[in-house]
């Protein structure tokens, strides 16, 4: 009730629960509950509001995904919610890492515990070829021809989307896309 009271005297929210609690509980609709602050109505109505509370915090971070300008395009391989079907199908974790990366066109790669940046957070070179480096210019890059041709040969020029949708049917053009990417990132 002390803290009730503090928060009610300095009512911002950014440094009070208190007043965070009755912000969250207005907007779901249950202000009631924190007005009259009774334990019976909070047991009655705490699976209600965790539920709405849930499915507020789901949709806000579709919004944002749908939106993200990091990872412009979400909003084309996001084909149905719930869990992605790399992530039920029990593959290894370095596959599923990959898949993940590759769908969201990712210029940060993760490889054997080691982060490789493809120029996602400053404007880079290639330091074989010259032309502006990001994730997608490893798969046109001179340079990593050789590799293209030993892991990828079945691959013609296909979009991300084009690829990312083979992924789905194909394990072992996962694991050649995994020895593609791991080989480039290791010269």
């Amino acid at each position: 009730m002390s803290l009730r009271k503090v928060s009610s005297q300095f009512p911002n929210p950014k440094y009070s629960w208190c007043n965070q609690l009755q912000l969250i509980l207005n907007d779901l609709g249950f202000n009631r509950v924190y007005e009259t602050n009774s334990f019976n109505l909070i047991s009655i109505c705490r699976p209600r509001i965790i539920g709405k509370f849930s499915q507020n915090l789901r949709s806000a971070d579709r919004r944002r995904a749908v939106s993200s300008s990091y990872i412009c395009n979400y909003v084309d391989i996001l084909n149905c919610p719930g869990t992605q079907w790399y992530l039920r199908r029990n593959l290894p974790t370095y596959l599923v890492t990959c898949i993940a990366q590759v769908r969201l066109q990712s210029s940060v790669f993760y490889n054997k515990g080691n982060w490789h940046n493809y120029g996602a957070f400053k404007s880079e070179l290639c330091k074989f070829c010259g032309e502006e480096n990001s994730f997608l210019h490893i798969f046109s890059c001179t340079d990593n021809f050789s590799y293209k041709q030993k892991y990828l040969p079945v691959l013609p020029e296909v979009s991300m989307l084009e690829l990312t949708k083979r992924l789905k049917y194909d394990l072992n053009l996962c694991k050649n896309l995994y020895y593609f990417i791991t080989s480039v990132a290791s010269k």
